[in-house]
């Protein structure tokens, strides 16, 4: 889905949250809370079931977005969470929460940081690397990969409230099953839920199925390992095969006499993974936090706590999905560099 469409729908929302915040009497309120659930159900419906809708030539399926781009799917993921906070702060009737919920969206919104900027490797730009620069990229990028992967599982476990390993795996099957809306009460309670669980189906989409069980299990020791005090840097960094990875690649260019073109083409190419990796490990950040905020909402929703530890440790997959594959991908660089 277009990034400007999905945002002006979520815009929507929020200004719809503003009015019945500012509504000044009853039947503004009431006014209010019509808006915000015709503002909330056009956002949610754009990512319904497996379907994503607003685009000229009709319905498009979700799977299909992953190939391009799953930053594009990430962003979809954050602003459904958001619209999910916004109405279920409305659904408690505070004002205060209310109040405090948009400005908290807002702010992520503005927070989200989709510009052009590249990461930068240690020598001069334009300067044609040597084949120690090369290593020294190589080695980098890999470091790199780990410590931003760290730090989004590290913003998700820190909010998790109840980790243990019953409460995983119910959360994990919660986290790929339909809730039964109908038998929970309150119209914005559930357009709550249901954005909810659109952010969770996205996130599915970003966990292939034919990993499930390897990725819970690696999940779920990353979970406990941080929660034990481990270095999570450390940790993200053989979850995601980016440790053993460096040293292979780092054996392989030592036994090599790369051609200068292609260690300059080498180093575009790392730059270019380097950068996508940290754009979407910024909107897991982002993701991470926003779920946070939704388990504010836990006391007095059905189902909720339990959704939103299915969210978190989704996220954490997701997490270690985009990891291995860029470091699959920097694996692909270095020998592209040195065939």
């Amino acid at each position: 889905m277009p990034r400007d469409v999905s945002q002006s729908l979520v815009s929507s929302v929020l200004r719809a949250g503003k009015q019945l915040r500012d509504a000044p009497d009853d039947a503004g309120r009431e006014f209010a809370v019509t808006r915000l659930e015709v503002a909330a159900e056009r956002s949610i419906a754009q990512f319904d079931g497996t379907v994503v809708r607003g685009f000229a030539d009709g319905a498009v399926p979700v799977s299909t977005l992953v190939a391009d781009d799953s930053r594009d799917l990430l962003l979809a993921a954050l602003r459904q969470i958001q619209v999910a906070n916004t109405v279920l702060a409305a659904s408690t009737g505070d004002t205060v929460l209310l109040d405090q919920q948009l400005r908290e969206s807002e702010s992520a919104l503005s927070a989200i940081r989709l510009t052009e900027n590249s990461a930068v490797f240690g020598f001069a730009p334009g300067s044609s690397p040597t084949a120690a620069d090369f290593r020294k990229s190589v080695a980098e990028a890999y470091s790199a990969f780990a410590c931003r992967s760290a730090k989004a599982i590290a913003t998700s476990v820190s909010g998790m409230r109840d980790r243990g390993p019953g409460a995983l795996r119910d959360a994990w099957s919660w986290a790929k099953e339909k809730l039964e809306l109908d038998k929970i009460g309150g119209r914005l309670v559930k357009l709550g839920l249901r954005a909810l669980l659109g952010a969770i189906r996205l996130l599915s989409h970003l966990v292939p199925a034919v990993r499930t069980d390897a990725l819970r299990e690696r999940v779920e020791r990353l979970i406990a390992a941080v929660d034990g005090g481990s270095p999570a840097a450390a940790l993200a960094g053989a979850a995601i095969g980016a440790d053993e990875a460096a040293r292979r690649s780092d054996e392989l260019l030592r036994a090599a006499d790369p051609a200068e073109d292609r260690l300059g083409k080498g180093v575009a190419e790392l730059v270019a993974l380097t950068t996508k990796h940290g754009r979407s490990m910024e909107l897991c950040d982002g993701i991470a936090v926003a779920i946070g905020i939704a388990a504010k909402f836990s006391p007095t929703v059905p189902h909720l706590p339990v959704l939103v530890l299915g969210a978190q440790v989704l996220l954490i997959a997701a997490v270690v999905v985009i990891g291995r594959d860029c470091t699959g991908d920097a694996g692909a660089i270095v020998e592209g560099a040195v065939a």
